[in-house]
């Protein structure tokens, strides 16, 4: 099985749960005046609460398949000229949040809105405070251009080695 057959199967099963949770709830009780759908709705309740308790065993074994599996296999890409190798959980990591708060680190870096500023040198001319910028404005744009482009390069690469891995069973 690959990756993405994996994954897919993960949604396949929790809505199988999701349903048999539904089931479980809907004829898990009724009044003592009531009929109830099923024969023998104790087996029916009972049968359908263990495919539950076995379909989670079953998403559980794949999540465990999965991040063995990303931990493991390794994937290239590169970004801002560079080749970086890293492995699949990495990148999933680096995609969910970190690229994000990397980008935020580097936005953090303005003119925090100062402005240029007139004073009296006290012999009748005037100077300018400058703001002064304890970073490189070149480097800021460089970084935010890369991270920018980051989770398309990582989705691309992703989507390709969800497709040709196979799962560690």
């Amino acid at each position: 099985m690959r990756l993405i057959e994996a994954m897919k199967a993960l949604k396949r099963l929790t809505a199988k749960v999701r349903d048999l949770r539904n089931k479980i709830g809907d004829h898990c009780a009724i009044l003592e005046d009531e009929d109830h759908p099923y024969p023998e709705p104790d087996k029916e309740v009972a049968g359908w609460r263990q495919a539950a308790v076995d379909t989670i065993a079953e998403i559980a074994r794949l999540r465990m398949a999965i991040t063995r599996t990303n931990l493991r296999t390794n994937v290239t890409i590169e970004i801002g000229g560079k080749a970086i190798s890293k492995p699949i959980a990495y990148w999933v990591l680096r995609r969910r949040e970190l690229s994000a708060m990397e980008s935020l680190v580097w936005s953090s870096l303005t003119d925090r809105g100062l402005k240029p500023k007139a004073y009296d040198k006290g012999d009748g001319e005037v100077g300018v405070h400058q703001v002064r910028r304890f970073y490189s404005a070149k480097e800021r744009d460089e970084q935010l251009s890369e991270l920018s482009e980051e989770p398309m390069l990582i989705d691309a690469a992703l989507e390709i080695a969800n497709a040709v891995t196979e799962l560690d069973e």
